[in-house]
């Protein structure tokens, strides 16, 4: 996953920094949703930028797993490209891309449609896949 983070961070020619990729059930992830946004209900990915003094700020990614195993078919993915889209979709907000509005979502979701398409052009996504 490290590999895949930072092959995501090359396509979007994004800035230095350390990635944190933190998997959670859905049950946990209602919990920080809950915490961080004030929304009480689960998320798929959650996303952090944490800054520090003169190092590399930290891209921190909380992923459900469980969301990734439960909406993968549903959009006709399998569960290791679902969490791969996870990825690059907290990576994009990180380097500052919103989805709040529908204008945005759309953007959001067309950059990592294009992430994707060239991830599984050089990667095995199979090679993602983690224990559950």
């Amino acid at each position: 996953m490290r590999r895949i983070a930072a092959r995501i961070v090359r396509i979007v020619k994004g800035e230095a920094a350390q990635i944190e990729i933190i998997f959670v059930n859905a049950r946990r992830m209602r919990q920080l949703n809950k915490r961080f946004t004030g929304r009480e209900r689960a998320t798929d990915v959650l996303s952090f930028r944490i800054e520090r003094d003169g190092k590399r700020p930290i891209a921190q990614i909380i992923i459900s797993s469980d969301a990734a195993a439960y909406n993968a078919p549903a959009f006709g993915a399998t569960y290791e490209e679902e969490l791969v889209r996870y990825v690059a979709h907290g990576l994009l907000h990180f380097y500052g891309y919103r989805d709040a509005k529908r204008s945005e979502r759309a953007r959001m979701s067309d950059r990592e449609d294009t992430i994707l398409r060239s991830l599984c052009e050089k990667e095995d996504l199979s090679r993602v896949s983690m224990r559950r």
